[in-house]
């Protein structure tokens, strides 16, 4: 009987194990909500300057994105417009190519203001925070 014992034992607890893993597994939320913590929503303002076409201004945009091509990202998702951007290499970071259908020239490329003050970094490494206005506008060298 004592021989018989030992293997029982082990088998229930293989089994309770792999019940414990199946559970985990199977969770659907991330493990950050599972864990209780939850990303920071905030609201940025994002302005989309075409320059002598159009300007799309999106106000109040509650995102947890933290860069600004996360937020341009987002709000193209929630806008039906299409953003072109190589993706980031190096110190370099992403380069954005075309926002809805407006594509870089020779001339004018896509740059970005931050609260007034022009980007000194690529959008996908510029950081922004509760509050910001983020202008992306078409333009030439200044």
């Amino acid at each position: 009987m004592l021989k018989l014992k030992k293997p029982i034992i082990v088998i229930l607890a293989l089994l309770i194990f792999s019940g414990g893993v199946w559970v985990v597994s199977s969770q659907k939320e991330p493990l950050a909500e599972v864990q209780g913590v939850q990303e920071e929503v905030f609201t940025a303002d994002l302005v989309l300057d075409f320059s002598e076409e159009k300007v799309a201004t999106y106000s109040g945009v509650k995102t947890t994105e933290k860069t600004i091509l996360g937020l341009l990202l987002q709000t193209a998702a929630e806008n039906d417009f299409e953003v072109d951007y190589d993706s980031p290499r190096g110190e370099m970071g992403a380069f954005v190519k075309a926002i809805d259908g407006v594509e870089n020239t020779n001339e004018s490329f896509w740059q970005f203001w931050l609260n007034g003050e022009y980007g000194q970094v690529a959008m996908d490494q510029q950081e922004i925070k509760d509050g910001d206005m983020v202008e992306i506008k078409f333009r030439g060298f200044e």
